[in-house]
């Protein structure tokens, strides 16, 4: 449960400039992760709706700090 919480603010964080920016994200991440993990979900027979919301949120999450810390350093952003 906690995770739902921590990893959309996390994302956002990484890749927001402002706050605004920051909330924004974080809301588009909660619910494009809980779509997929739902979808996922009722396309897999067996799997479990919660578990693999909180995979795709996680990968996500790590997508965007390799982004940050990989592409974005690399250009020169950091």
């Amino acid at each position: 449960m906690s995770s739902f919480l921590i990893a959309p603010a996390i994302l956002g964080l990484l890749l927001g400039p402002v706050y605004r920016r920051v909330l924004q994200l974080s809301a588009i991440s909660a619910c494009l992760s809980a779509f997929i993990g739902t979808w996922v979900s009722s396309a897999i027979s067996g799997l479990s709706t919660g578990p693999s919301i909180i995979v795709c949120m996680t990968v996500t999450t790590l997508l965007a700090f390799s982004y940050v810390t990989y592409v974005r350093k690399e250009n020169g952003h950091a």
